[in-house]
């Protein structure tokens, strides 16, 4: 993926030969960075451990069976915490909008850059604790999906209110879970062909935007069943 970028890159620029090898070496050139930094131990051990707990999501990553599955659960219970505050204050939707495209993109950043170096004394890249992936997956799922479901958590009917929410989050975290795992179509596609932190990102990436749209369209379809359940 990486190497089609530089060529494509460089078709569009007319760079001359030695431009195009030092473009071409580019993915060398990082992974000698990151052997020269593990190697003379320029990152401290305080470090190494940040980043560890970065990678495994403080540790779900590290458990036997199902750390992705974890990782998932854990993340919609922060999503739901920190969603529910920002409804309690009455915080704009924008304002919530903004606050978890900025927290995405930094999980998506941070990923990048970190990755390669929790990886590196690893046999597998795409090992079973890196749970980054999937925790940014889910609460895309979440975020993507919430402004459909945002005046069910905010109405006063207790019953009405608890069940729209129990549902949105199971539907969610559901769908994440069976794409993720399935990696059907161009989930998998990209899980298989794409290598690299990026590929490890972006699978999980795609899973949740695809579980996003699968719920939009169910909520979409029952939201007047639902309405007129409750006499709206």
């Amino acid at each position: 993926m990486l190497n089609r970028l530089l060529d494509y890159i460089s078709s569009k620029n007319n760079l001359d030969e030695n431009a195009r090898k030092r473009m071409k070496n580019f993915s060398n050139v990082r992974n000698r960075m990151i052997s020269m930094i593990m190697k003379k131990k320029v990152i401290s051990e305080g470090r190494m451990r940040a980043i560890k707990n970065f990678i495994t999501f403080f540790g779900c990553g590290r458990i036997k069976s199902g750390p992705g599955t974890l990782a998932s659960f854990v993340s919609i219970l922060i999503w739901f915490a920190v969603t529910m505050f920002f409804l309690q204050i009455k915080l704009p939707q924008i304002y919530e909008n903004i606050f978890w495209c900025v927290v995405l993109v930094l999980i998506f950043v941070y990923s990048l850059l970190l990755i390669p170096i929790y990886t590196y004394n690893l046999e597998v890249k795409d090992h079973p604790s890196i749970v980054i992936d999937e925790v940014m997956g889910q609460i895309l799922t979440l975020c993507i999906t919430f402004p459909f479901v945002r005046e069910f958590y905010t109405d006063k009917s207790w019953f009405l209110t608890k069940t729209v929410m129990f549902a949105h989050m199971f539907l969610c975290f559901i769908m994440f879970r069976l794409l993720d795992i399935a990696k059907p179509l161009f989930i998998g596609y990209v899980d298989q062909n794409v290598k690299g932190s990026f590929g490890v990102m972006f699978d999980d990436i795609l899973a949740g935007v695809s579980a996003a749209f699968i719920n939009i369209i169910f909520f979409i379809f029952y939201k007047n069943s639902i309405m007129q359940l409750h006499g709206y």
